[in-house]
């Protein structure tokens, strides 16, 4: 007759007989998967540079609406924002 130890599978973590305390088996610990390396750390200065060429085109456009609303005759707001609208949610 087989012992009811002998026949219990090994389990990955488990009470030792010799200690009482909780361990990892070992060949539990060989088998896990390897952790993924973490990802680099680029800094603030990407999300800087992303928010200087936002503002610099939103700046280009506002002072090109600014000369077309003082130089041209037949200037609609309306148009206007429409655009200023359509280039923000393309950002």
């Amino acid at each position: 007759r087989a012992s009811a130890a002998a026949a219990a599978p090994t389990a990955a973590v488990g009470l030792s007989s010799t200690t009482n305390s909780w361990r990892i088996e070992e060949s539990a610990a060989s088998e896990a998967p390897a952790a993924e390396a973490p990802a680099e750390k680029v800094g603030w200065m990407p999300f800087a540079q992303t928010g200087a060429e936002t503002g610099a085109g939103f700046a280009a456009q506002g002072l090109d609406t600014g000369f077309r609303f003082f130089t041209d005759p037949s200037f609609d707001f309306q148009k206007e924002g429409q655009a200023y609208q359509a280039a923000g949610a393309a950002t």
